[in-house]
């Protein structure tokens, strides 16, 4: 995925079908304290895309965490810095939802 988003290509396709695997992924591994440890783990993970796309999905059961995950991501005003804000505006407004169903499942 991070390669696709730092690319400037054509990746709108290729995107929507990686955002939706993501998204049956993380709503399997949820279920379970396992999944949701190894999920929140991810937001120390080296690459910005990983930080940002964990911190988004932990936002449900661990929100302390995952804000100060998604800050920090925000003010460094680099890759990501534009979806972290929007995710945390959409969360404390109450607008986000991360418990979708992808398409075709």
């Amino acid at each position: 995925m991070h390669a696709l988003r730092v690319s400037g290509d054509r990746w709108a396709q290729p995107w929507n079908k990686l955002v939706n695997r993501l998204q049956s992924l993380q709503l399997e591994l949820r279920k379970t304290v396992e999944g949701r440890v190894a999920i929140t783990q991810l937001i120390d993970d080296e690459n910005v895309t990983v930080r940002e796309w964990s911190a988004a999905y932990v936002l449900v059961w661990e929100p302390t965490i995952a804000e100060a995950a998604l800050e920090q991501i925000a003010v460094s005003e680099g890759i990501g810095s534009l979806e972290a804000k929007t995710t945390l505006r959409e969360y404390r407004s109450g607008r986000l939802k991360m418990d979708w169903t992808p398409p075709g499942t």
